[in-house]
């Protein structure tokens, strides 16, 4: 995120995005239209429309080189943006009262504009401006209006008299009204409304002075979702053109981000960076944001928190971007990690630049299948299974909410939540689960695993038959080792592993960690927390952190080299750690209580190769508590047998200093 090094005192009522040029249009609150360059972080040029009036709506034309303001003065004007000092036209009283709000045809000759006056106005600029049409159905200001990009012929428009309204431009009465006779309209004024543009769904989203937004299906003419969390007026939202969100902001600058597909609250909330907001634009096919706030625009470039990749067991990477799927490889894995040409977290050469395949939705989760010959790749309630190798093509498509594998390569789709639909390695359908419960998330594995709210149940892939359930609240990812016997439960501030062999308590240890994202090499889970730490834990024991990641990435490991994970940034760059094997191996055979093997291990740990950490302290750490838990023996006579073992191994009492 940054701000502009040209600051204005004066609020920023109204922002637009140019694209082609990197310009921000901004209407100000003492009657100012400006024009800013964010890459260069400057102020260009300033218009002066209305002096005194605020500008309410700023619009560019990029195909006829124009700037349009909408002021409080009732007019509107418009600029070419490479001669300031003149207005090319004006129309004057174009309302009766303030202009509140712009849209611009993405094809035709048309301008709308929206009132204080209750109305909304259709002006043809190839007729010298003229008035086309007037909009009459709301009993209060109309403060937004927004033509449907899906459908250009057709547009809405919120209102303080808590309705949107649905025109045709061919058509001087509504199409519908939402929220005027629904039980689930908004309570108050509506400020803005919006139409979602990455799917072929119906949805638009409307934000109120009731602190709420609202998602519609305009076809239905009902409030799917209703997005609550916000303590202030909901003054603008926008729906991501290019990442699968729903921003909400409110005038105290309050952002927050939902999830466009489930309309869950996501973790993160956006800093504006300002005290107050007003308005937000965004550009189509960019992941720019810019706000209108107290003192100057706010601009942020928005991605995935963790990019989305996955890797098979040959090395082969296959990621998401936007709404395309791309395919690489590292230039040779086996090298790259053995050799000592590249250093732990510096960029690996690997070739990106093959493109698979385009959707028409974006994805949200993709993986491989067991033995890497599909990708899964789901979406705003779509799935598809394609082949990883070239030529592609599409073995299945549908409509699904998740998609996961079984563990022999057959797979789960979740349509709903009580409805799964079990399919085989082949393809074909084999059962139905249907759980008395609502089903919040399936994960794939040795056996599916089926989250509620509050527990958790394992389901046999070919008996469908519940054989285990845990009571752990809220499952947000779940993580099987190689073997199937391990599982890591992760939670919204924490994670259990389990032994799924174990026949009492299976839980081998609980960590207050927030996991983002994690693998199993062996039976070794590596994960990255919510602040960058780079973490392995080893069956009881206590996680140890290698390091501190600078910015978010995705994890993956590839079974060709067990020693080394990678790592992807948003940038989609390729990077390598290697893991500790050694001293990981050494704290495996003292959890297994092969003493003997332990000893050996001890003395084939290399003393200077993870120079970020003392190997002496994290060993005699590990077993103090080891010693702490009561793991070593269960009699003292146990104990002095194996003294000496103990002390081969590198036990010292606790309080040694190092």
């Amino acid at each position: 995120m940054f701000e502009f090094s040209d600051r204005t005192p004066w609020s920023v009522l109204s922002v637009d995005l140019h694209p082609e040029e990197p310009w921000i249009l901004g209407g100000l609150s003492v009657g100012t239209l400006s024009l800013w360059d964010y890459e260069e972080r400057v102020l260009i040029d300033d218009f002066y429309p209305s002096p005194g009036s605020p500008v309410w709506s700023a619009k560019f034309v990029a195909r006829k080189l124009w700037a349009i303001a909408g002021s409080g003065d009732k007019c509107i004007r418009v600029y070419k943006w490479y001669n300031t000092s003149e207005p090319l036209k004006v129309i004057s009283d174009a309302h009766t009262a303030a202009v509140r709000c712009l849209a611009v045809h993405p094809t035709l000759p048309y301008l709308l504009s929206s009132s204080d006056d209750n109305t909304i106005k259709l002006w043809n600029w190839d007729k010298d401006w003229s008035l086309s049409r007037v909009f009459l159905g709301h009993s209060a200001s109309v403060m937004h209006v927004t033509f449907n990009p899906k459908d250009p012929h057709t547009f809405a428009c919120a209102s303080l008299d808590n309705t949107v309204n649905i025109w045709s431009l061919g058509s001087l009465e509504p199409v519908f009204t939402l929220g005027e006779e629904h039980a689930e309209g908004h309570l108050d004024g509506v400020f803005c409304v919006e139409f979602s543009t990455l799917s072929d769904k119906p949805y638009l989203i409307t934000c109120s002075a009731d602190h709420t937004a609202k998602v519609w299906d305009y076809q239905t003419k009902r409030c799917i979702q209703t997005l609550e969390g916000h303590t202030d007026v909901v003054t603008t939202v926008c729906y991501h053109p290019v990442l699968p969100i729903i921003i909400t902001v409110t005038e105290d600058a309050t952002a927050l981000i939902w999830n466009a597909t489930t309309f869950r609250l996501e973790n993160n909330t956006l800093d504006v960076g300002s005290p107050r907001c007003f308005a937000i634009a965004h550009m189509e096919g960019s992941n720019r944001v810019v706000f209108g706030c107290l003192y100057g625009p706010q601009m942020m470039k928005l991605s995935l928190e963790i990019p989305l990749a996955c890797m098979d067991n040959t090395g082969t990477i296959i990621w998401a971007k936007h709404k395309e799927i791309l395919i690489g490889k590292t230039t040779d894995l086996m090298m790259l990690s053995q050799g000592d040409e590249f250093s732990d977290l510096e960029r690996l050469p690997w070739d990106f630049d093959r493109w698979l395949t385009t959707f028409d939705f974006c994805p949200e989760s993709l993986k491989h299948s067991p033995d890497g010959k599909y990708v899964i790749v789901c979406g705003d309630g779509k799935y598809t299974i394609i082949n990883s190798s070239f030529p592609w093509k599409v073995v299945s498509s549908g409509s699904a909410l998740e998609i996961v594998w079984s563990s022999d390569g057959g797979y789960a789709l979740r349509q709903s939540s009580s409805h799964i639909e079990i399919f085989n390695k082949n393809f074909e359908k084999k059962g139905i689960v249907t759980p008395p419960y609502s089903v919040e998330h399936i994960f794939d594995g040795t056996s599916l695993a089926i989250s509620s709210s509050n527990f958790l149940e394992f389901y046999d892939w070919e008996k469908l038959a519940v054989s285990l359930r845990i009571d752990v609240t809220k499952t947000r990812d779940l993580y099987y080792s190689d073997s199937g016997d391990l599982v890591a439960i992760v939670s919204d501030s924490s994670f259990k592993i389990l032994d799924l062999n174990c026949d009492g308590d299976k839980t081998l240890s609980e960590t207050n960690h927030d996991v983002r994202t994690g693998v199993w090499v062996k039976d070794t889970f590596v994960y990255i927390t919510a602040v960058g730490e780079l973490i392995y834990c080893v069956g009881r024991s206590k996680a140890t952190r290698m390091c501190i990641l600078r910015r978010p990435m995705s994890l993956m490991v590839c079974k060709l080299n067990a020693s080394q994970v990678y790592l992807m940034d948003e940038e989609f760059n390729l990077f390598g750690y290697t893991l500790p094997t050694s001293l990981i191996d050494y704290k495996r055979l003292v959890l297994r209580g092969q003493l003997a093997k332990a000893v050996e291990a001890f003395t084939s740990i290399p003393k200077e190769k993870h120079k970020w950490h003392d190997v002496f302290s994290l060993v005699a750490l590990f077993l103090e508590d080891l010693q702490l838990a009561g793991f070593k023996s269960e009699t003292p006579e146990d104990f002095a047998k194996e003294e000496e073992l103990w002390i081969e191994l590198g036990y010292v009492p606790p309080g040694t200093v190092f």
